[in-house]
């Protein structure tokens, strides 16, 4: 009975120290977008942005010749009823992103795709709006053998927030 204990403690412990990583997502996938979310975080509301802007991160995978490529953005003009992806993926780490993949590209990425139209709702941008078309830099991926290998940060705007 005591070893019993000392092993549910035991295990307690290992499992609350351990980093939490989100399920959804692959490791390598989810750790770029964190790296990504660090560096161009989601600013603070300015007084009269109100409804305005609607800030959220966007995956996107494609085909380049015949490589797989990955683009991560910041954008602040939510999403549009027309926007088909996989929906949103949010923890308690990982900022609202919603992933892009027309042709089934991150399936070794994607574990669970995301389709709460419920959810995605609360990102959509309202007509009348006028978001900022000034986004922080634009990371591409390269993908290779289920690793992302950066290629490109491509910065448009010199001042984004």
């Amino acid at each position: 009975m005591k070893k019993k204990i000392v092993l549910v403690i035991f295990m307690s412990i290992l499992l609350t120290c351990c980093k939490k990583s989100n399920h959804d997502l692959d490791k390598n996938l989810y750790d770029a977008i964190l790296t990504y979310q660090e560096r161009y975080p989601i600013p603070k509301s300015k007084e009269g942005e109100f409804n305005r802007t609607i800030y959220l991160y966007k995956v996107y995978f494609f085909k380049e010749k015949t490589d797989t490529m990955i683009i991560l953005q910041r954008s602040p003009a939510g999403l549009s009823k027309l926007d088909k992806g996989y929906g949103i993926y949010k923890d308690e780490t990982l900022y609202p992103t919603f992933v892009y993949d027309k042709n089934n590209l991150g399936s070794k990425f994607i574990r669970r795709k995301v389709s709460d139209a419920k959810k995605n709702k609360e990102f959509y941008w309202l007509i009348g709006a006028t978001p900022s078309e000034r986004f922080p830099p634009v990371y591409k991926y390269k993908v290779q053998n289920k690793e992302l290998k950066l290629v490109k940060i491509d910065t448009v705007w010199k001042t984004w927030d």
